[in-house]
């Protein structure tokens, strides 16, 4: 189904929406969670598996930019971790929103059909 407009009964009202448009915007937003979580498991695991090997470090350069990056890395990997499961709930949020919008047209139409 193809939209040309927005639904807007009456060409007033201030919350309009594409419905189509939104839920294909939903899937792209929950699809890159899924891609970026894809992504982060592969690369946690390489980044621990380095990290393991090198230890604190093998001369005092390495250490001391050991001591640097465990700082910043112990920020990173849970906002990291996280990005997926926020990016598919806005996603879910947003293909509920449209829903929810299709099913309160629908109702709104069903009023205005029986009450004329």
């Amino acid at each position: 189904m193809s939209e040309s407009a927005p639904i807007n009964i009456g060409g007033f009202g201030g919350i309009d929406m594409w419905p189509d448009r939104t839920a294909d915007a939903a899937k792209i937003v929950s699809g890159a969670g899924q891609i970026f979580g894809t992504a982060w498991a592969g690369l946690s695991a390489s980044i621990l598996a380095a990290e393991k090997e090198v230890g604190q470090g093998l001369d005092e350069m390495s250490m001391a930019f050991s001591a640097s990056y465990n700082a910043y890395a112990k920020a990173v990997e849970p906002a990291a971790a996280a990005v997926q499961g926020t990016y598919e709930g806005l996603g879910n949020g947003g293909a509920k929103a449209v829903a929810l919008y299709r099913q309160a047209d629908q109702n709104a139409s069903a009023r205005f059909r029986s009450s004329g």
